[in-house]
């Protein structure tokens, strides 16, 4: 931890295990041209019409436009799309996964369920004896944490979190803590529906609105912002285990305190989404009085 010594004197307040568990976003296994994907439209037996995003990522793919079922699409919040109160999904995923195991939907499953999204994926599985690289099978996380006779269309990442109905978001690699709290909301293609992001963005789970808003609301105060800035490395910076560092409480929403940090995170909120950033900087200025009262600074 290096900062000024008037500023330790502060941030040190900050230091300790929070009472939250943060994990990674899905993780391709770096093969995001086949898993992102864009809508086209929608058909009328409620299919899709798809392209997939082929020169995304370091592996190019072959471009492709099919038809898939909904059922295993999801709004993908990519790294660039987390802000701060913020984040609008730019593009979607394919998860073909359990949530309750680290393995993909059994393939005779796929096959009777989703065959179109089944035979998309087929295209990309690559030989099953020597796979190459551009392909699912050859994917080098698949070889590392997947059985070959896993589907070959495992994706690493996945658990019973990762479908959490309220989370709360912030990208990794970057110094500045940018927080944001997401919840299910309409799509023009899926309805109501989670979104997913990926593994360069972390994201804490929830069950209710309130106690998301005043985590959110905790992290992006700047006595957090400064611990995270000055406790991290460039390649530590969002990791999930930034929370054994920054002592968030567990939110007690007979807490007159609490309240205050999640009302104002809601309104701070609320503002960005409405673009007024004179609004949210006043809003911001007020959660850091109450976040330093919090900690005791």
């Amino acid at each position: 931890l290096t900062a000024e010594r008037t500023v330790l004197m502060a941030i040190r307040k900050v230091i300790g295990a929070s009472a939250y568990t943060a994990y990674e976003g899905v993780n391709t296994g770096g093969l995001n041209g086949c898993f992102w994907i864009r809508i086209l439209k929608s058909l009328h037996n409620g299919d899709l019409l798809i392209e997939n995003l082929w020169d995304v990522g370091k592996i190019k793919v072959e471009r492709i436009q099919t038809t898939i079922e909904p059922d295993l699409v999801y709004a993908l919040l990519r790294g660039r799309d987390v802000l701060r109160w913020v984040a609008k999904p730019s593009a979607y995923i394919i998860l073909a996964n359990r949530t309750d195991k680290l393995a993909g939907i059994p393939e005779a499953e796929m096959r009777a369920k989703y065959p179109k999204t089944f035979a998309y994926l087929q295209g990309f599985e690559g030989d099953k004896e020597k796979p190459a690289r551009g392909t699912l099978r050859g994917r080098a996380l698949y070889k590392q944490y997947f059985r070959p006779t896993d589907p070959f269309y495992s994706m690493y990442n996945v658990g019973p979190y990762t479908m959490a109905p309220i989370r709360v978001f912030w990208r990794q690699f970057i110094p500045d803590l940018r927080m944001t709290m997401h919840k299910p909301e309409q799509d023009d293609f899926l309805g109501v529906k989670v979104s997913l992001t990926q593994h360069v963005v972390t994201f804490a789970p929830f069950k209710e609105e309130e106690e998301a808003l005043f985590f959110a609301g905790c992290g992006n105060s700047s006595p957090a912002r400064l611990l995270h800035w000055n406790s991290s490395t460039s390649k530590s910076y969002g990791q999930p285990h930034i929370l054994e560092m920054i002592a968030i409480p567990r939110y007690n929403e007979k807490d007159k305190l609490h309240q205050r940090l999640s009302d104002l995170s809601r309104s701070s909120h609320n503002a960005a989404a409405k673009g007024d950033t004179k609004e949210v900087a006043g809003l911001e200025a007020k959660i850091d009085q109450a976040a330093a009262k919090l900690w005791g600074i």
